[in-house]
């Protein structure tokens, strides 16, 4: 964790496309998850341009934003909401979940933003995350075109997401932000 120790109740995000694990350390925790599939993403387009689009996806450790009691009441209340949907036997439960979901995010959008800006280390990271996909990005390219292969100048941001182990959202989003071209542009 970027904290070792936390005082208050935490959110954290991990970056998508990435698989986590852990072991509940304390008998009293009590927590929630999420978990998108990508099918999921793909039949709810505008979730997943929030996800894509939403700062703490974009991170390669887990960071906790420790939340006032306020928040916690507003996001436990939501998750129950998305957890007693995915019980449900309503045939139209996911499309409620993408709703809950996605004002979920909205509001740990603003919650991030209140903890980013105080913590400037935070920031800092992300910038040099960012920069560095995008380095990452040219450098692949530029050896797709030194090959040689003629079949290399077919390559696709998807090919190109997963030698980079991301999703082609993250990727474009990420590029777009720092050179204003898309990936399939730049």
């Amino acid at each position: 964790f970027w904290k070792t120790h936390l005082k208050k109740p935490a959110l954290y995000f991990k970056t998508p496309c990435q698989v986590v694990s852990w072991t509940k350390p304390e008998r009293w925790l009590k927590e929630f998850f999420i978990v998108f599939t990508d099918n999921f993403l793909l039949n709810y387009k505008a979730l997943a341009d929030i996800i894509f689009e939403l700062p703490f996806f974009k991170l390669e450790k887990a960071i906790p934003f420790e939340l006032e009691p306020d928040e916690v009441e507003l996001l436990t209340d939501l998750y129950t909401r998305i957890l007693k949907e995915y019980r449900s036997d309503n045939t139209d439960k996911f499309d409620l979940i993408a709703s809950y979901t996605h004002a979920l995010l909205i509001h740990v959008r603003r919650m991030y933003n209140k903890y980013a800006e105080i913590d400037k280390s935070l920031i800092a990271h992300i910038h040099q995350h960012d920069q560095s996909l995008v380095e990452e990005f040219r450098v692949l390219i530029r050896k797709n075109i030194m090959s040689g292969n003629g079949e290399n100048g077919n390559r696709t941001v998807k090919y190109f997401a997963s030698q980079l182990a991301t999703h082609p959202n993250h990727l474009n989003a990420v590029v777009k932000r720092l050179t204003k071209k898309t990936a399939i542009a730049f």
